[in-house]
């Protein structure tokens, strides 16, 4: 940070972009480490606590004295700066082979990322390593390509294993690629039939939101909840069926306006 111009200013406020502030954060959480301008020393910690933050914004504002001008300065949690901000993590599908994508705006003794692969959303193998830029305080792109992978399959799962030099880490979101567009989500809808409740797994390709509803035989909807989908497997229930009538029973499920499950099911005592 400099000052410009004739006049003086003995403090001010600063306000960063911090992705990844999840809810039941507060401003204790935040803390401001610095260190010479240009330098690629240690950072040191300069202020406990922030002003304030906005987990709608993402955002972290600190209050800074004169002394501290002219310096870098990096938010952390804890008592350790952020190793990592991962910024993007994207793919896509082309001839045989899945593209991936991520980029990093800043890293602190970053040995580098392991590839993990997975077919079914939860059983994840390492199929690669791409080595980090180790301390760094701009923008930094990487890939990785991983060959022939849809040969034999239509639908692959990915994350990032982000590793320290210390041999900590830390996944990212998982993303999935499909290649072609004819792919719907795998769904288990069980037991049938049932008492109470009714257990719904779905493997899902994308992040999506998805309306599931329960109608009788006449088409009455009964029970219509919305379930936010991530990428890989997901499991939830639908409970309190109990209050239903003994009969036969639909289940519906719709994401992205597409019907990925429809059957019945039976209700007994």
């Amino acid at each position: 940070m400099y000052r410009y111009g004739a006049g003086t200013m003995d403090s001010a406020n600063v306000t960063f972009n911090v992705v990844g502030i999840v809810t039941g954060a507060n401003a204790n959480d935040f803390k401001l480490f610095t260190r010479a301008n240009g330098s690629s020393a240690t950072w040191t910690l300069a202020k406990n606590n922030a002003n304030a933050f906005s987990l709608l914004g993402q955002t972290v504002t600190m209050g800074l004295d004169s002394t501290l001008f002219n310096n870098q300065f990096m938010i952390g949690a804890i008592n350790n700066p952020l190793p990592v901000q991962l910024i993007s993590f994207t793919g896509n599908a082309k001839n045989d082979n899945a593209n991936l994508y991520w980029s990093t705006a800043s890293e602190i003794n970053n040995n580098g990322f392991a590839i993990e692969r997975s077919f079914d959303g939860r059983n994840f193998t390492e199929i690669g390593f791409v080595n980090g830029a180790v301390n760094s305080n701009q923008l930094t792109n990487y890939n990785f390509v991983d060959a022939n992978v849809f040969l034999v399959n239509k639908a692959v799962f990915y994350r990032l294993k982000q590793v320290d030099l210390n041999g900590e880490f830390e996944y990212s979101k998982t993303i999935s690629i499909v290649n072609g567009k004819d792919i719907l989500p795998q769904v288990i809808v069980y037991p049938n039939p049932i008492t109470d409740h009714l257990y719904v797994a779905i493997e899902s390709f994308e992040n999506a939101n998805t309306q599931l509803n329960i109608t009788d035989i006449t088409g009455k909807i009964i029970k219509d909840v919305t379930i936010h989908l991530n990428a890989g497997y997901n499991k939830f229930a639908i409970e309190n069926l109990n209050e239903l009538t003994n009969g036969i029973y639909m289940v519906n499920i719709v994401s992205n306006g597409t019907v990925i499950y429809n059957n019945k099911f039976v209700k007994v005592k």
